[in-house]
C-alpha cells in the first residue's frame, strides 16, 4: 500500500471510525488533505464527524460552518451537511 496515495488515508480514517477508534481517524483524514492537496468536501465531512465523536464540538461546528459556507459557491453533498447538522 503506497502511503503517499490519497484515498488510503481516507478509508483508513473511515476504517477507524467503523472500529470506534475515534481517536485515529483525524490524523488519516488530515493527511489526506496533506497529500491531495485539494479541497474534499468528503474528507471534510468525515474530519467533522470524527471531531464531534471526540466531543470536539468547536471544530466539528468550525468544519460545518465551512461546508455550508462553499455550498454558496460550489458543490457539498447535502449528506456531509446532514451528518454533521445533527
Amino acid at each position: 500500500m503506497d502511503p503517499n496515495f490519497a484515498y488510503v488515508h481516507l478509508d483508513r480514517g473511515l476504517v477507524y471510525l467503523a472500529q470506534s477508534k475515534n481517536e485515529a481517524a483525524p490524523a488519516e483524514f488530515q493527511k489526506e488533505r496533506e497529500i491531495a492537496k485539494t479541497w474534499n468536501p468528503v474528507v471534510e465531512t468525515r474530519l467533522g464527524i470524527a471531531h464531534a465523536k471526540l466531543g470536539n464540538k468547536a471544530e466539528a461546528r468550525k468544519i460545518l460552518n465551512d461546508l455550508i459556507e462553499r455550498s454558496k459557491t460550489g458543490y457539498v453533498p447535502p449528506s456531509g451537511i446532514l451528518r454533521l447538522h445533527v
